[in-house]
């Protein structure tokens, strides 16, 4: 796949069965050239971003009773970085990330029987960004050094769980879970620090006379760093008909501050200093932020009313969702010195969305979604960074897409995206319109290849930037073509 933008990526797959054990392996690579300009003045971004990565998956039936299932990937790449601190430091090379993303997870399935079966996973991710660079201090220039951002970060977890169908009636899912995070960075943590959590949860599914369904759930858990918390779940399905249902859903949950939010310190340390091209033995350290370990957990209150139904006489299906969210505790500050992570700020969202497909004929699709959202967060207390929980969602968003089959092997893809009042709610907020077109051709060759070439263009209708004011694209057409190879 390559056009503008610098877009560049490869990809490849293999897979076969080796005995009773089937293999997935993939590797690939992604390039892009990022965001053109920072800001309208049309100063230089610098963001561009490439990786290659590889993944492996196995899946082995043992026997008739038991599976065993392994995944493993890594990541290797690089981002570009504009500098990042300029208020502290004169800048003698770039602050580049270099990142290396590692996991691997097995999952062991067995079936006690047929309405009893049981599964183990252990799951492990490693994240590394290496931020190595050289520079000045502004106030002292003859002060120079070596900086780093440099972080590790490892999420290390098992679950147990286990389904049982007690009638046709009658099911339900129990578990247990235990969770380990560390993070070591000298920048943004002093060092290294833990936590640990573990979860209990479970759900029962009771289908009662006249076509309704309950589900009946909840999550205790308890955290080293944020205490205990238990969330509760309650959904109930209405089949008004065999095309038709409604569903009521409420639920409450939660996010606890990480190690950085409830006890990270923002150090900017210059190692190996010299002065004047002369060595000294000093350090110089800046204190930039540092968590006081006082942060609860944000909450999140949830109501939703759906309706799904098919309409055959319009050859269509509805989907279509009225929903109240209220959010509290939420921690909307940087870390820094003049600023302290407080629990302070409350934000409640409320609106519609949903979608329509319509089955024109037997190759023809049309699809339609929409969006509305209204967020209030005019509440005693709220503190001004409330504004950055306004990118959480648009106030009005929509598409409409057209997939049609030209042939048996030719398709075509139309589709037309409308965003309004995104992210920056002071000044009413950025619009995002772009029409899309894509036209694939799949051709069967000899041996039984085929191969699959794909151009595809994208157009943006307004001005705006993306989502953030640093996000500006030169141009507003966007175009690419891809070739696959199946064998």
């Amino acid at each position: 796949r390559g056009g503008g933008r610098g877009v560049s990526d490869s990809y490849i797959n293999i897979a076969n069965q080796l005995g009773n054990t089937n293999i997935h392996w993939t590797l690939g690579s992604k390039n892009k050239s990022g965001f053109d300009y920072i800001n309208k003045e049309e100063d230089a971004n610098r963001d561009s971003s490439s990786s290659v990565y590889s993944q492996l998956r196995t899946f082995s039936q043992l026997n008739s009773q038991s599976s065993i299932e392994w995944q493993a990937g890594i990541k290797n790449g690089t981002n570009q970085q504009k500098p990042q601190v300029e208020k502290i430091l004169i800048y003698n090379d770039q602050e580049d990330i270099k990142a290396k993303d590692v996991f691997v997870s097995s999952k062991y399935n067995y079936e006690f029987s047929a309405n009893q079966f049981s599964h183990l996973q252990v799951y492990s991710e490693n994240f590394k960004r290496t931020q190595e660079w050289n520079a000045c201090l502004l106030d002292s220039p003859q002060l120079c050094g070596n900086v780093n951002k440099n972080l590790n970060e490892t999420k290390s977890e098992v679950e147990y769980q286990h389904t049982s169908i007690w009638s046709n009636r009658l099911r339900s899912v129990t578990g247990v879970r235990l969770r380990l995070d560390e993070f070591d960075s000298e920048t943004y943590n002093n060092g290294r620090s833990e936590n640990r959590n573990a979860s209990l949860f479970s759900n029962i599914e009771y289908k009662f006379a006249g076509g309704v369904v309950a589900n009946v759930g909840g999550m205790y858990e308890e955290d080293k760093l944020n205490g205990e918390y238990f969330s509760p779940r309650i959904a109930l399905n209405y089949h008004v008909s065999s095309s038709q249902s409604i569903k009521l859903i409420y639920s409450e949950a939660i996010r606890s501050p990480n190690l950085f939010e409830q006890s990270g310190v923002v150090n900017i340390v210059m190692d190996d200093v010299t002065q004047a091209d002369i060595p000294t033995n000093e350090v110089v350290s800046y204190l930039v932020g540092e968590g006081d370990g006082q942060l609860t957990n944000e909450k999140i209150y949830s109501h939703e009313l759906s309706y799904f139904g098919l309409i055959p006489e319009l050859n269509a299906q509805l989907d279509i969702k009225i929903f109240y969210d209220e959010l509290s505790g939420l921690i909307s500050e940087s870390l820094d010195l003049e600023n302290s992570l407080t629990n302070e700020n409350k934000l409640v969202q409320h609106g519609v969305e949903g979608q329509a497909k319509f089955q024109l004929n037997s190759d023809n699709q049309l699809w339609f979604t929409w969006a509305y959202v209204e967020s209030d967060y005019d509440f005693d207390g709220n503190n001004s960074d409330i504004e950055k929980e306004q990118r959480l969602s648009a106030k009005k968003s929509g598409s409409l897409a057209w997939m049609s089959n030209l042939s048996r092997n030719t398709q075509l893809g139309a589709a037309w995206y409308y965003v309004d009042n995104w992210n920056a709610p002071q000044n009413g907020g950025y619009r995002f319109s772009r029409l899309d077109l894509n036209l694939s051709r799949t051709l069967a060759l000899n041996s039984g290849y085929q191969l699959k070439l794909q151009a595809a263009t994208q157009y943006r209708l307004d001005d705006d930037p993306l989502l953030y004011n640093k996000n500006i694209y030169e141009d507003k057409l966007f175009a690419y073509v891809s070739a696959e190879l199946n064998f």
